[in-house]
């Protein structure tokens, strides 16, 4: 750093820096797929601008950079043509330039050296070298991962947050609505009026602001899914320019709106799987042309709102899984027994075992066998869930469940041997009452239960439910659950009785430690109407464990 900044100033730089740094992303993306002249031009105001707050701030040395950049646009736009692909590529590579040089000035660490960028601009405006693929390819994907260094030290310090106005506006007036009705319940209080309509209403009213301010508050941390998609973008452009793929991104339902925490903890998983489908999926342009296919490999981003949250597709039209090889790597390793049947869906779920992986190489992008675990166990962890379609030589699709934030969900609230218990709402299917449903026995220990026309096998929770090694909650001989809570898990249906459903409730989460903390069917607790405790469990998670276990018994 070149002199002393205020921290809460230079906190603010770095976070309107990031801001136009995003729009230059943006932008930059957009050129290598459709040129516009309007673009080329708001990318020389970013650069301009940028270059200006700089050397105001003292940072001489970013300044002088930005004005190099600012130039070879300058230079693009008099030469009235198209942008070529490498100075497309390069204005990606600059941008992750500037942002490890953010990274640099937040964390009081060393600023990038740029000598090789700023000489490579120089020969290139004389028209001494023809293009400027070199610095690309060294550079690109370093610059993506100088992207994700500024993310996390932004974390580390002050958080500046973008509100929209009307929003901020809407919970001000809420808040000072619920204050007179505080003020009528006080009074009728003090005067031992609380028989009164007027101390009625009051309470009531007061009820709703309190929801409408829960609701208020928490869509000012909401945000929208372009940043994290915009993320996600260049991960694959950079990935396929590192490997000499060509492929095309297309995003769809950019506007759906997650919890900031929610797109902070999800966006490494999904670059992983990015990569991924980049380099293990997308063949080379030879190959796919050959097939029949596009020469272009297709990558899909989609959000949809689903109950209770958002649901991710991550698509590509490549070469899918081959699932007679996962079977096979997955017996080699002694996952599976020979003879075991496994569904199509099962199999490619065996990618997210530990130290799994059917690439021959090791390499910088994948194939150390662990990245895919890690993608579920942090999915898992902020109560997402993550499935698999694939079809060998057509594609594959990772679809990723989540909650539209990780401090307030919808839950089912039903009674387990006299305790009750939170369910999230976005895991099941269907709530069926048990006194009017038919069960059928079978020689296992469980039975199904015919639910529209299907034979759903019925778990009763009670004897599944192990909250510790030492205590499982056991049913009481005679007794019969009075509900089934349906899901659904690897494309199954499985239904697990409890006791009765109490009702539905949305719920504040409360982390858990001590003896349940590493318990994977918990996601957390919370503090229901009544005053009392509730635990949070994940039938999901429950699922997975009992398939987990059969499948181990099988080995």
């Amino acid at each position: 750093m070149e002199f002393e900044v205020d921290e809460e100033l230079l906190d603010i730089f770095v976070t309107e820096a990031s801001d136009s740094l995003e729009q230059w992303e943006a932008i930059s993306l957009n050129l290598k797929k459709n040129y516009s002249a309007d673009d080329l031009n708001k990318l020389f105001k970013i650069a301009h601008s940028l270059k200006g707050t700089s050397k105001s701030m003292g940072f001489t040395q970013l300044g002088d950079f930005i004005h190099k950049v600012e130039d070879l646009i300058a230079w693009v736009i008099r030469q009235d043509r198209e942008i070529t692909a490498s100075e497309s590529q390069f204005l990606l590579t600059t941008h992750g330039i500037m942002k490890k040089w953010l990274t640099g000035l937040q964390l009081n660490g060393n600023t990038p050296d740029v000598s090789e960028v700023l000489w490579t601009i120089g020969e290139y405006l004389k028209g001494e070298i023809e293009n400027l693929d070199q610095l690309n390819t060294s550079n690109n994907m370093q610059a993506s991962e100088a992207h994700a260094a500024t993310e996390t030290s932004q974390r580390t310090g002050i958080e500046f947050l973008k509100v929209r106005s009307d929003r901020l506006d809407s919970l001000i007036q809420i808040i000072g609505e619920l204050s007179i009705h505080q003020s009528i319940i006080t009074h009728s209080l003090n005067n031992n009026d609380v028989q009164s309509n007027n101390f009625k209403l009051a309470v009531h009213q007061a009820a709703k602001m309190t929801k409408e301010i829960q609701n208020e508050s928490l869509a000012l941390r909401m945000t929208e899914v372009r940043g994290l998609f915009q993320r996600l973008e260049r991960t694959a452009n950079d990935v396929a320019e590192s490997l000499q793929k060509f492929i095309e991104v297309t995003i769809t339902g950019a506007d759906q709106e997650l919890d900031r925490s929610v797109v902070e903890a999800i966006q490494d998983p999904l670059v992983h799987i990015v990569r991924n489908l980049v380099d293990h999926g997308i063949e080379n342009e030879e190959i796919r042309v050959a097939e029949g296919k596009s020469a272009r490999g297709q990558i899909q981003f989609v959000a949809i709102a689903d109950a209770g949250g958002i649901l991710l597709k991550l698509c590509d039209d490549g070469k899918g899984l081959d699932s007679e090889k996962i079977l096979e790597k997955a017996r080699q390793k002694g996952l599976i027994k020979d003879g075991t049947e496994l569904s199509e869906n099962e199999i490619h779920k065996l990618i997210f075992l530990p130290e799994f992986s059917t690439s021959e190489q090791v390499t910088e992008i994948s194939g150390r066998g662990i990245g895919m675990q890690v993608v579920k166990d942090t999915i898992a962890q902020i109560g997402g869930t993550i499935n698999i379609v694939s079809k060998k030589g057509e594609g594959s699709e990772f679809h990723i469940n989540l909650p539209a934030s990780l401090n307030m969900i919808d839950a089912v609230v039903m009674e387990l041997q006299g305790n009750k218990y939170s369910i999230p709402l976005q895991e099941l299917v269907e709530i069926v009452d048990l006194n009017n449903s038919k069960l059928e026995d079978t020689e296992e220990s469980h039975p199904l239960l015919n639910w529209r026309g299907s034979l759903v096998p019925l778990h009763y929770l009670s004897n599944e439910l192990i909250l510790n090694q030492d205590y499982a909650v056991q049913r009481e001989e005679g007794s019969l659950p009075q509900a089934a809570m349906i899901i659904k898990s690897n494309d199954n249906l499985l239904g697990f009785g409890v006791d009765r459903i109490v009702g539905h409730q949305r719920i504040i989460v409360k982390s858990i430690n001590g003896e349940h903390e590493n318990n994977d069917t918990l996601k957390g607790a919370t503090i229901l109407g009544d005053g009392k405790p509730s635990l949070i469990l994940s039938l999901s998670d429950l699922s997975d464990r009992l398939k987990s276990n059969h499948r181990m018994e099988a080995v």
